[in-house]
């Protein structure tokens, strides 16, 4: 049975987004999992109900940065966007707008991630593995990308032994 991985960022995807769908397929692939994940837009029905289960509605740094009343100099961050300063290590085979993502990108929206929470916002990218929500605001390392998947594979597997340990009595 596939693991439903769900995406949550701007249409088109933005480079964190994109890096993130790119993490999960390569860990997903790396570890033979089956994965099936899905992109939406914040905007997106389903989106918003997965805010809800935090008393949150998604939004981007930029809604946090309205609503917690942030100074964040876009110049900068459209800057880092086109000039990478550092080349991504998360992500083995980048495509597109993924390969823009490098680790300057949230560490200068952190402030935004720190602030979205207070200001009611889930901040994208967030990233939700069979129906929980995992993280959100900023792009997670791979190892716990890694680590959340294998301990669902896990799961489900305990979960079917015991159904068919049950079916054999």
């Amino acid at each position: 049975m596939a693991i439903e991985v769900k995406i949550i960022g701007t249409d088109p995807p933005c480079p964190r987004c994109a890096i993130l769908g790119c993490l999960v397929s390569e860990v997903a692939s790396e570890a033979n999992l089956s994965v099936c994940i899905k992109h939406m837009s914040y905007e997106a029905e389903e989106a918003i109900r997965v805010g809800k289960q935090l008393n949150l509605v998604p939004g981007t740094a930029k809604h946090v940065q309205s609503a917690a009343n942030l100074t964040v100099d876009w110049l900068a961050v459209c800057s880092i966007i086109d000039n990478p300063p550092s080349r991504q290590h998360l992500c083995r085979n980048p495509k597109g707008i993924a390969s823009q993502w490098s680790q300057e990108l949230d560490d200068i929206l952190r402030p935004c991630q720190e602030a979205a929470l207070a200001a009611g916002i889930l901040m994208t990218p967030i990233l939700v593995i069979s129906t929980q929500i995992k993280h959100w605001g900023s792009v997670p390392p791979r190892e716990q990308i890694t680590n959340w998947l294998f301990q669902l594979a896990e799961n489900d597997n305990s979960a079917i032994s015991a159904e068919e340990a049950a079916t054999n009595f």
